[in-house]
């Protein structure tokens, strides 16, 4: 969950600060519709154990894409933005991912909205269409509600457009639309001191 992100100064003549967080964290926390919550278990559960060490991993596993992909929601972004503009405490509409220590790129139509040190990253199509979203840290975004807008955040994504949250680093699929789970899940990952 952890990502190494940093935030830039707008260039001369540029607007707005760019948020960069590096691409090894890209989906690494997904929403995803609910339709995938059985498989997406059952397929976490056949995966091969960790077999990492000081010299990294024997064996690396390309994830196959969801059965069901988010974009057949066909959400626009505008209500994404009315969902989320009210409890986030910023806003970011300048993306950039990066490898190794030096190379960054843009990420087009990559939006992100800001919650007690996460980040909530939606991609659209051209269309404003929703295509992906995902969640990652970053100590850039402001700390002011102890979880509580993050928490508030995903229970509306869950309820509203019926999505689950796959976390691939802890290798669980949640139902945010239940706030009793989403609560516990933000206590026992993200350490946020909620009170059902």
């Amino acid at each position: 969950m952890m990502g190494l992100f940093k935030k830039k100064k707008p260039k001369a003549g540029q607007e707005e600060t760019v948020i960069v967080f590096h691409e090894d964290f890209y989906r690494q926390v997904e929403f995803v519709p609910e339709e995938n919550y059985f498989e997406r278990n059952n397929y976490i559960n056949n995966l091969p154990p960790n077999q990492g060490g000081e010299s990294g991993f024997e064996h690396c596993i390309a994830r196959e894409e969801q059965p069901i992909k988010t974009s057949t929601r066909q959400i626009p972004l505008e209500e994404i933005r009315e969902l989320l503009s009210p409890l986030a405490s910023s806003f970011f509409t300048h993306v950039e991912a990066a490898y190794g220590t030096t190379v960054t790129y843009r990420k087009e139509n990559t939006v992100v909205w800001g919650f007690d040190g996460y980040g909530i990253f939606v991609e659209t199509d051209k269309a404003d269409i929703v295509q992906n979203i995902y969640i990652t840290h970053n100590s850039h975004f402001d700390i002011v509600g102890n979880g509580i807008p993050i928490a508030k955040a995903l229970i509306l994504l869950g309820q509203k457009h019926k999505l689950v949250l796959i976390d691939w680093d802890q290798e669980i699929v949640i139902r945010i639309a239940l706030k009793h789970i989403t609560y516990q899940y933000l206590r026992d990952t993200y350490h946020f001191k909620l009170k059902d």
